[in-house]
């Protein structure tokens, strides 16, 4: 009797999506492998080959789920050190400050000088004939009173340049000659590959 491949048991179990589980039965997965490995069941009556082969296959394919789940968890565990230490907030601060928010609303559309704290500007967003736009220097923040959209120098680019929040901080850096690579640190750990 034909049996699938180790290798394909394990790209089976190392491709399947877990992503939408949730970490709860992703340790229901793992207590049922555990108590399955520890005593497999007997083949199917039906089956017609050798025992032996089959709940050594079995156990390997359980054993590369768990493998898997293993990984989903870690890289669970790693995003969310990530996000807490996110070393782009401090790119995000520095791009606030030295980016001023008219410079950024000018790559898309021209602005209107009338006033130095208030500035006005046609919304890209929209057919606009007269400005309808406000530019908020101080507070860095622009707000159109026509479609009602608003935000600071991200929103400006992600909106106007129809984009999302990474290649937006990507462009701001490239703009004022920030390289946001190096800023990207793993996080620090001791012995146990615990993150401090």
């Amino acid at each position: 009797m034909a049996y699938a491949s180790k290798e394909l048991i394990e790209h089976m179990a190392r491709t399947t999506n877990r992503r939408g589980h949730t970490i709860g039965d992703m340790v229901l997965e793992l207590q049922a492998a555990r108590d399955y490995i520890d005593d497999p069941p007997p083949p199917p009556r039906d089956f017609h080959g050798d025992p032996d082969e089959y709940r050594e296959l079995e156990v390997y394919a359980v054993q590369c789920s768990v493998q898997a789940i293993i990984a989903e968890l870690e890289r669970r565990k790693r995003l969310q050190y990530d996000l807490k230490t996110n070393p782009d907030n401090e790119i995000v601060q520095t791009l606030k400050e030295r980016i001023p928010i008219a410079d950024v609303v000018e790559w898309f559309t021209e602005v209107y000088y009338s006033n130095r704290d208030r500035l006005k500007f046609r919304c890209p967003l929209h057919s606009d004939s007269h400005p309808s736009g406000i530019i908020y220097a101080k507070e860095g923040r622009w707000h159109c009173f026509q479609c009602n959209e608003h935000g600071d120098i991200f929103d400006a680019v992600s909106k106007f340049g129809r984009t999302d929040f990474p290649h937006a901080v990507a462009r701001l850096a490239r703009h004022i000659g920030i390289d946001t690579k190096p800023l990207r640190r793993k996080p620090n750990t001791h012995k146990g590959g615990v993150p401090l």
